[in-house]
């Protein structure tokens, strides 16, 4: 029961508060904002990489963080040999069980304290085993809080342990056996009566296997929690990064494990070999690698972005590591650079060389240090010289030497600021900046291009059961990003790639401004837009033809073999038992209610609502409406889309 307020703190309003109450009063303290946070972020999906604005509750996250990096750091102590990491999330419960087949936290009983050494370690605050610096070999924990304070936060947890041990509370229990235990323990947050932890006594039984290993379950308080957020993606893509970083381990979400192949530059970013910078002290078993990306960021505010890995803990605020490297990075690319620089008579600055790069660094260290228990931003200044050593002279050179590709594209940015940019120069920067990978595509199979056909639909919710419905050796999905751009024909390459949507368009079928399109060294053999039977979903298909007419008009001159099609989907689906039928945007006007009674009929409202079902029909039976060049598809885009043609456009509509 909560004890009664001494009368000494209550005359100068002092509270005196417990652990648990402490926790979860200032949870800021322990793990960070509890407030809805939106940040720019390096997102890895299961086919491709992202980096954009995601919103989430920080606390959430790292509470989530330290039971899977308690797992992690077990892994490294006990040297498992087969780890595997087994993560189950349900988004909108903020229920968790992780598990994992390390040694197990030790369940022996400590009569000092009468209470089992687990429930000690995920109950207590200042109980742990990393306030040893000196053991603390490429793990993360670091102050004995996180796990404890997970269980304090929640609303119900569980604790399940397989060890060995010496369990029970007396001496003779625990003699003549020495097999394996199963611990199980369940813990309550407290009441306003009785605020601590409600720890239940412990199950345990004796078991006939060789199976060791930790399962914590937990749900986290609607109390301490009231803005609940945490998206699954972010989630899969922390997941991701560690599978990555730590390819011998088996790491699974939600029961489907997460596949890397190769190394990180393949398992990540899907490249052969990557700019990188290797840097290694082995005075604190400092190893570090700083990959460099390019044309890997777009449409944010700052189109540069760091990340990484800090001992499997996400970097999501930096730290000394990452602030040595941009520090030096850009003076010390734009020093190989002069002698360049004096030939072509330009001087790229950092906008120039920074522009568009991704720089993604894994780091392995004994005892690393970070800003708080958020463990976010990294601290230890004993990084910065060895990373400083290693960015020398030679190793700029060698950069710039062996990555002309990308020294062109550094002095087109120039040239293009400094407007000394002419037509041909325009047309190099684009088929440079196309040849980067489409993060967001998701790519045909095939070998036959010609047969192969690009579906491209308005954001990722419209492809989500389209995807899964395909014929991955024929369809390639792109989900666009950002809005279609309304095209006059006379735009400078920058601007075009300055949206993403026609950036994307453009670098997944192999199109260049100013370049005659020829339909035999195409990435498809033809092109679906896809939208939703609706105004909008026709303006944006209109704005697609428009774009690509106007750059590209020779793809609407060929009827025997048209390149550009209107993919038509259900609009109305009728069901009944396990048979559907479906009404297409060209012949729903034949549909008749009433010739359909004893039907579930659903019009659906755009891409989005379709279910997997839904899309495989479209792909076996729909129709896709070809365009072609009438003669006349010309003037009457230009009446549509022309911003001078206000007049026209009245009349013709009248």
């Amino acid at each position: 029961m909560a004890k009664k307020e001494s009368a000494v703190l209550q005359e100068h309003d002092v509270q005196r508060l417990n652990d648990y109450q402490h926790a979860r009063l200032r949870t800021e303290m322990y793990l960070g904002s509890r407030s809805v946070h939106e940040s720019q972020v390096l997102i890895f999906g299961e086919s491709g990489y992202e980096v954009k604005n995601v919103e989430w509750v920080p606390a959430i996250l790292t509470a989530t963080r330290e039971i899977i990096d308690n797992s992690l750091d077990e892994f490294k102590k006990a040297g498992t040999k087969e780890p595997v990491l087994k993560v189950d999330f349900n988004e909108e419960e903020l229920s968790f069980e992780i598990s994992d087949n390390g040694r197990g936290i030790p369940i022996d009983y400590v009569p000092e304290y009468q209470k089992n050494l687990c429930t000690m370690v995920m109950t207590e605050t200042k109980t742990g085993r990393n306030f040893d610096d000196s053991k603390r070999d490429e793990t993360i924990g670091q102050n004995g809080l996180g796990g404890s304070v997970a269980m304090i936060v929640s609303s119900k947890a569980e604790l399940e342990i397989h060890r060995q041990g010496r369990p029970y509370k007396t001496q003779s229990s625990n003699d003549g056996y020495d097999g394996f235990y199963k611990f199980n323990q369940k813990f309550e947050e407290g009441t306003i009566m009785f605020p601590e932890l409600h720890v239940h006594e412990p199950t345990i039984r004796k078991v006939q296997t060789d199976k060791t290993g930790t399962t914590i379950r937990f749900t986290l308080s609607k109390e301490v929690f009231p803005n609940r957020k945490l998206p699954t993606e972010l989630l899969y893509s922390i997941l991701k990064e560690m599978a990555a970083a730590n390819p011998t381990y088996k790491i699974f979400l939600n029961g489907k494990r997460i596949a890397i192949k190769g190394n990180t530059e393949k398992a990540l970013f899907n490249a052969s070999k990557l700019m990188q910078l290797n840097v290694k002290d082995d005075s604190f078993n400092f190893n570090s690698t700083f990959y460099i990306v390019p044309n890997a960021v777009a449409g944010m505010n700052t189109n540069f972005h760091m990340h990484g890995l800090v001992n499997n803990a996400p970097a999501f605020d930096g730290g000394t590591h990452l602030d040595t490297f941009k520090k030096f990075f850009s003076l010390g690319v734009g020093t190989a650079l002069e002698k360049e620089s004096k030939k072509r008579r330009m001087k790229p600055n950092r906008s120039d060389i920074e522009e568009g790069l991704l720089i993604y660094n894994v780091t392995t260290m004994k005892a690393p240090s970070f800003n708080s228990q958020i463990k976010s931003k990294l601290t230890n200044e004993n990084v910065i010289r060895p990373i400083q050593q290693a960015m020398n002279t030679e190793w700029f050179d060698e950069l710039v030497k062996k990555n002309k590709e990308w020294v062109d594209e550094i002095f087109e940015r120039c040239a293009a600021r400094t407007n000394k940019k002419d037509a041909e120069e325009d047309r190099r920067l684009a088929k440079k900046l196309l040849k980067g990978k489409v993060a967001k595509l998701l790519d045909s199979t095939g070998t036959d291009r010609s047969q192969c056909i690009l579906l491209i639909a308005e954001g990722d919710s419209a492809i989500s059961n389209m995807a899964s419905a395909r014929i991955p050796s024929i369809h390639g999905i792109l989900p666009l990003r950002g809005k279609i751009m309304n095209v006059s024909g006379t735009e400078k390459t920058k601007e075009l790639m300055d949206s993403m949507a026609l950036h994307d368009i453009m670098a997944s079928i192999n199109l260049v401004p100013g370049v005659k399109a020829e339909r035999s060294e195409l990435n498809y053999g033809k092109l679906y837009i896809c939208a939703d039977e609706d105004e909008d979903g026709k303006n944006i298909g209109a704005l697609v033809c428009n774009f690509l007419f106007k750059f590209w008009p020779e793809l609407f001159q060929d009827p025997e073999n048209p390149f550009v099609y209107v993919f038509k989907t259900p609009f109305i689906i009728l069901e009944k038992g396990k048979e559907s039928k479906y009404y297409y945007g060209h012949n729903v006007h034949e549909y008749n209610p009433d010739d359909w009674k004893g039907w579930k009929a659903t019009r659906a409202k755009g891409l989005g609502t379709l279910e997997k079902a839904n899309f495989r029909d479209a792909f076996t039976n729909s129709v896709a409406v070809a365009i072609t060049d009438d003669g006349r598809l010309g003037e009457t885009l230009d009446l549509i889309f022309n911003k001078k043609r206000a007049d026209d456009r009245k009349n013709w509509m009248e």
